[in-house]
């Protein structure tokens, strides 16, 4: 079965259809039933897809009808009529070197030989010999110019042209610039219409050849023309016309060049996040700078957001690897920033409740230093552990990577902290060959319970230092059956035991489970509290939360142990909402400062 034909026997079933079908009104029915259950408010790449094979399946259908059309016209014409017009179209299909041969495709290598920066080369077709016609087709000839007035291009002729002379003058405007091109788009799309059944897969072929030569010097609007007249990944004919070689090349070129998205919906979501990465890359130091500002006011959800678009769905919106490699740039600008935004906090609150500047400007510069130290220290230790857990015997570690212990792991890694510390506790008793035991157990725990991406880790560890900076005089079995409780707690967000928000989500919401689990995740579920919030509203939330508690506990470091352990786990539960809040803030006003839809910034050059 061929490519085209499966595609289509999958778009059909993608709408709904029973079997494979051309008829227009069955494809609207289907297509307006399977829609009551697919909404895009509801899953937009679910949404789109549909909307795409919907759109395929009626430009085939379309396309069948006037095949249709034509052949019974051809039918009901005369024998002799009948005769050329068979004769012509076998001259066509059979020998594509005729086409790839004309002058038509000899103007094409003077210009990029002459005029344009070099190309990868197109090889041509073998030529075959030329076969007979029965009525050559007239060549086309357009009228001298008028003396009183100047010539006008051939888009703008009365007159049909041939598909050699519009490759011709698609050339010859591509020379002139971009408004001249732009100004006769209409008049190509006008006359690539007009063109008759029997020319459309001369033109396909012409301008296929001329798309893989002229890639880097067609504007995206363009390709985008000729693809969604001539449809060349449905026409089979155009395989047989240019050949696998030939067929290959312009699928690549195709692949570089998806088609726009134009789903209003689609535009909406992801608009801003796309205005914003499109401003990265822009050549102009206030663009990037205004790019700056927004991915700082979106926070983490800008990278999340555009994770969840995922490379395609970007492609389609304008994005290219230049965009995306400056917006990954300005990730890291923004995650900088916001390690200066903790210290002036973590500064200026300090400053506040112990009444002093210089203790506020001392408190900020040493919080902000030491996050920075934290975060880049547990970047190692993460990477430490997965070399440790790599670093196994094969037979050890296919027994390891069963499903079966998989899940157990976790859990024999949070004993493991809890015996770590009753290890410990009991090591002045018992003397040094219990601390050894300690070690041992210890190095287990952190082998089998501290997994997960790097932001639940360092969050992790940060909660269990934050505890036992808030009750120094805690016992040693005491800080192992915390870290048990953490370990075991972020394991169940990590395997999703349980998850606040089943449903993907670039910002948090209410957790699934009502009040109880709001009640349950404020106290006995803080750890997977946190981790959930490391992974949507970033690791520099967390730990900047939980920096600003300490901040509070480092000057109330006279106050009785309990009330000041309640005022230091107060203190992050309302450094977590309000850290939430703003960045809630930031996100909705980062989406109405850069409504800017893609398509209308890819035309400006992100400008």
């Amino acid at each position: 079965m061929e490519a085209w034909h499966e595609d289509w026997h999958r778009d059909c079933a993608a709408v709904g259809l029973a079997g494979p079908s051309s008829d227009l009104g069955e494809i609207k029915r289907a297509y307006a039933k399977t829609l009551r259950k697919t909404r895009p408010d509801d899953d937009a790449q679910a949404y789109q897809a549909l909307r795409e094979a919907y759109d395929r399946l009626v430009a085939h259908a379309r396309r069948q009808e006037l095949i249709a059309a034509q052949a019974a016209a051809e039918e009901a014409a005369t024998e002799v009529v009948t005769e050329a017009v068979v004769t012509e179209a076998a001259a066509v299909v059979d020998e594509p070197a005729v086409v790839a041969a004309s002058p038509m495709a000899e103007r094409i290598e003077a210009v990029i030989d002459s005029e344009w920066p070099a190309t990868a080369p197109f090889p041509p077709a073998a030529a075959p010999a030329p076969v007979p016609s029965a009525a050559p087709a007239p060549a086309f000839h357009p009228q001298p110019p008028q003396p009183a007035q100047p010539a006008q291009p051939v888009f703008l002729e009365a007159a049909g042209p041939s598909p050699e002379d519009l490759c011709h003058e698609l050339i010859h405007l591509l020379k002139q610039g971009p408004a001249k091109l732009e100004a006769a788009m209409p008049a190509l799309r006008r006359h690539l219409g007009d063109l008759p059944l029997e020319r459309q897969l001369e033109a396909s072929a012409r301008f296929a050849d001329l798309v893989v030569q002229l890639e880097d010097h067609l504007p995206p609007h363009l390709i985008d023309l000729l693809r969604e007249h001539f449809n060349w990944s449905r026409d089979f004919r155009i395989e047989r016309l240019l050949g696998d070689e030939r067929i290959a090349a312009l699928a690549a070129v195709l692949e570089r060049h998806p088609p726009p998205i134009t789903d209003a919906a689609t535009l909406q979501e992801f608009g801003p996040t796309v205005r914003i990465a499109q401003l990265s890359s822009s050549a102009s130091e206030g663009n990037r700078f205004k790019a700056f500002i927004g991915a700082l006011l979106m926070g983490h959800t800008l990278p999340l957001h555009l994770q969840w678009a995922g490379w395609q769905l970007l492609r389609r919106l304008g994005l290219g690897e230049a965009e995306l490699g400056a917006v990954q740039k300005l990730g890291v600008k923004t995650r900088n920033a916001a390690l200066v935004v903790i210290g002036l906090l973590a500064g200026l609150l300090s400053g506040v409740l112990a009444g002093s500047v210089n203790e506020g400007i001392e408190h900020g510069f040493s919080a902000m230093f030491s996050v920075v130290i934290f975060c880049v220290v547990m970047g190692y230790v993460g990477q430490a552990l997965d070399f440790l857990r790599e670093a196994v015997p094969a037979w050890l570690a296919r027994r390891l990577k069963s499903e079966r212990w998989e899940r157990l792991s976790p859990w024999v890694g949070a004993a493991s902290f809890a015996v770590a510390g009753l290890a410990l506790q009991l090591a002045p008793v018992y003397g040094d060959a219990m601390a050894g035991l300690s070690l041992v157990f210890l190095a287990i725990g952190l082998l089998l319970g501290l997994k997960g991406t790097p932001a639940m880790i360092t969050t992790a560890v940060a909660l269990w230092g934050f505890f036992v900076w808030a009750v120094p005089t805690m016992m040693p079995v005491v800080a192992g059956l915390q870290a048990a409780w953490i370990s075991a707690s972020v394991s169940v967000y990590r395997l999703r035991l349980y998850v606040p928000n089943p449903t993907f989500r670039v910002q948090p919401t209410r957790p699934a489970g009502g009040w109880q689990a709001i009640a349950l995740l404020l106290t006995v579920g803080l750890p997977t509290l946190m981790a959930w919030l490391s992974s949507l509203a970033g690791m520099r939330s967390t730990v900047g939360a939980i920096t600003l508690a300490l901040t509070v506990g480092r000057v109330l470091n006279g106050v009785a142990p309990l009330p000041r352990a309640a005022i230091m786990i107060g203190s992050l539960y309302l450094a977590m909402g309000l850290w939430l809040a703003a960045q809630r803030a930031g996100w909705h006003l980062a989406r109405r400062l850069f409504r800017g839809t893609p398509a209308a910034s890819a035309m400006n050059g992100g400008r």
